[in-house]
């Protein structure tokens, strides 16, 4: 397996080039020559494969044996994923009305990035031990990457952790888990102004490749395609798992042409793999997972890229697994504006947010998008991204706008919405009508009967199946109408209660968490 430059050059790079590079000369993201594509037969040889496992197998087809023999690369993965707290590694967990969890959180800073960290560090200390050689990772963040790369490469002999943390910028459990560690090889910093004020001096530094190359300087940030390439085994492992019937390992076999397809939801931000999906097929039978995030994801260290979640969801769409990507995005919406409309452009300043590891405005990851998405047009992908960096908007060609929606399919605006309860997601049901007096005749509902609103002649039509409705009314006493009241106020009282504990509990996630879960509510709950 070879890599090329996003932007055409250095083409026929080697994985150990593309992993000790960052920028490619030309100032692209390099990216594999060719993606290769999986069989049915290989799929399901794959289903019954532990998470260890799966990531050996992806890393396999992108590793040359030449440059790591697949017994070694076996044992750098086992090696990266022995410190996590539990034994699956990464756990799926089936909640109710056909929403799943994809637990990511079980690594030592507790962040979903310790699972592609770990086995970069990994095989960037097995190609530094071949060669008897010693490189400077520079890590500027302001939360879980920090932590992380700390986490997976605290102790070791030829690399030293250069870690990059805005004062006041990320929260106390995150900080804690950079300025306690007291290797030798790691050295934190704490400098002035927003992680934005930190991401330019670190772009200019990788973009002169010259300088990085002699003395040894290296990024483990999302440009480097590790960290893509071992979150792809996120999205088949899932995919497994949703669609096996039992949540656990093994599931059936299938033909080719009878496996479901998982759609796949995925927040905009570096959180990288938080997502929710729901299965099409088998008899309409709705499911879904949600890929839970970092205990502390409080940081900000994705307001200059699109998480590498979304770029790996695309590669392993392409590699054949039978998904569909669809990017949520809160008010920071550049990616949801260039689906829409092909408007790729920053909107001022970065907006702040509950969700603040999705708040972007400078997405480069999808740079790769677009390379995969264009079929490898080298020119066009260039072209875009420079007048995107320079003048900090691009207008999308028509093309590069309608493969890209089809590849990342951007989620309804909130009136287009009709909101049904999950059974009748899964049910797909079509809506019921009723008569009225504005249309007595069965044959020809009036317009309210497809909508579930109230007609002209104010009779309540059937929603979809399952929605709620509300009841009709009838004429009540002051007694009656006394009790109704109480009793709301009651439930109303309750509820509140409930949402306050829910949201404590979530609180302890992260607001990132917070999102996840309310996307997670959304999209099976949205038509």
């Amino acid at each position: 397996m070879k890599y090329v430059s996003t932007r055409g050059a250095a083409a026929g790079s080697s994985f150990r080039e593309a992993l000790f590079s960052g920028y490619a000369v030309d100032g692209g993201l390099f990216m594999p020559e060719e993606v290769p594509r999986v069989s049915a037969d290989t799929l399901r040889q794959w289903r019954a494969l532990s998470y260890p496992q799966l990531v050996q197998n992806i890393c396999s087809l992108y590793i040359s044996p030449d440059e790591i023999p697949v017994q070694e690369l076996g044992a750098l993965i086992e090696r990266a994923l022995s410190r996590f707290a539990h034994s699956e590694v990464v756990t799926f967990k089936r909640l109710r009305d056909g929403l799943n969890v994809l637990e990511l959180f079980h690594g030592p800073t507790m962040a979903f990035k310790d699972l592609a960290m770990c086995c970069l560090a990994q095989f960037i200390l097995y190609f530094l031990q071949k060669e008897d050689k010693h490189v400077t990772i520079v890590v500027g963040t302001s939360g879980d990457t920090g932590g992380s790369a700390i986490a997976s490469l605290r102790g070791a002999k030829r690399a030293d952790v250069v870690v990059l943390l805005p004062a006041g910028r990320c929260s106390r459990v995150q900080e804690l888990h950079m300025t306690t560690a007291m290797e030798e090889n790691v050295h934190v910093f704490t400098v002035e102004g927003s992680s934005d004020d930190l991401d330019e001096p670190i772009r200019r530094l990788f973009a002169d490749s010259e300088f990085s190359s002699r003395h040894g300087v290296i990024s483990i940030n999302s440009i480097n395609w590790g960290r893509v390439l071992v979150q792809v085994a996120h999205h088949f492992y899932a995919y497994f798992r949703c669609t096996d019937g039992g949540g656990g390992g093994g599931g059936a076999e299938v033909e080719e042409e009878e496996m479901p397809t998982v759609e796949v939801v995925v927040p905009t931000g570096a959180a990288g793999n938080a997502a929710v999906a729901r299965e099409q097929g088998h008899g309409g039978r709705a499911a879904g997972f949600a890929q839970r995030k970092s205990a502390g994801a409080l940081g900000r260290d994705s307001s200059r890229t699109l998480p590498p979640g979304v770029t790996a969801g695309c590669v392993a769409r392409r590699m054949g697994l039978p998904i569909r990507l669809l990017c949520a995005v809160n008010q920071n919406d550049v990616v949801h504006r260039a689906l829409r409309s092909g408007d790729f452009s920053v909107d001022g300043a970065v907006k702040p947010s509950l969700a603040s590891a999705i708040d972007i405005q400078v997405p480069y990851n999808m740079e790769r998008v677009f390379h995969l998405c264009s079929d490898a047009d080298t020119a066009l992908v260039r072209d875009v991204m420079t007048r995107f960096y320079e003048s900090g908007q691009a207008n999308l060609p028509a093309t590069l706008q309608t493969r890209t929606g089809s590849a990342l399919r951007r989620p309804r605006p909130p009136s287009s919405r009709r909101w049904l309860s999950a059974s009748a997601f899964a049910s797909r049901s079509t809506p019921r009508s009723q008569r009225c007096a504005a249309s007595p005749s069965a044959a020809s509902p009036c317009a309210a009967a497809t909508t579930g609103t109230r007609c002209s002649a104010t009779q309540w039509h059937a929603s979809p199946a399952g929605a709620r409705r509300p009841p009709p009314k009838r004429n009540v006493d002051a007694r009656t109408t006394a009790r109704t009241t109480a009793r709301t106020a009651a439930r109303t009282t309750a509820r509140t209660t409930a949402r306050s504990a829910r949201k404590l509990r979530l609180a302890t996630y992260g607001a990132e968490e917070v999102f996840s879960m309310h996307t997670c509510t959304a999209v099976i709950s949205v038509c």
